[in-house]
Formats: C-alpha cells, sequence, structure tokens
C-alpha cells in the first residue's frame, strides 16, 4: 500500500467493482430461498407445538376428573344439569 492508499481511503472505495443488477437478483433470490427454507421450518414448528398443546390439554382434563374423581358420564351430567339451571335446556 502506498502512501497516497493509505491516506485516500475514499479513492480506494470508489475503485471497488459494483455488482452487476445480475449479480444483485442473485443475491436477493438467494435471500428469498433461505427466507422460504426458514418459514417453513417454522411453520413445521408451529404445527408441532399446537399438536403438543392438544394432547396436553387432554391429558390435563383427564388429570383433573381424576383429582375430582369424575368420569366422563358424570361430567356429562354435571355439564347437562348446569345447562338447564342456565335454561338452555333442549
Amino acid at each position: 500500500m502506498t502512501n497516497e492508499e493509505a491516506f485516500n481511503p475514499v479513492k480506494n472505495s470508489k475503485q471497488r467493482r459494483q455488482k452487476t443488477t445480475q449479480e444483485r437478483l442473485d443475491d436477493k433470490l438467494k435471500q428469498l430461498e433461505k427466507a422460504i427454507e426458514s418459514q417453513e421450518v417454522t411453520q413445521k414448528r408451529i404445527k408441532t407445538l399446537k399438536e403438543e398443546i392438544v394432547l396436553l390439554e387432554s391429558k390435563r382434563q383427564q388429570e383433573i376428573m381424576a383429582e375430582y374423581g369424575v368420569n366422563l358420564a358424570d361430567l356429562e351430567t354435571i355439564l347437562a344439569s348446569h345447562q338447564e339451571d342456565l335454561g338452555g335446556g333442549d
């Protein structure tokens, strides 16, 4: 590096080759491809999480029923009775 290059960095940056439109387009296409892949991974993760939540909610409902000693038939009776109390019976 010469003294002139060391003291004139602006000149060096102007000498850098600009990317062509095609190179910029290729870069953007690569970025888009990566973003789509990332989105697909995220969508799969969301789907998996939703499925896990449904399973855990079901398990928790079963645990609550066991804690209170209620089976499904008892629960249906309780809910039907409650609905009648609210005036929403069939």
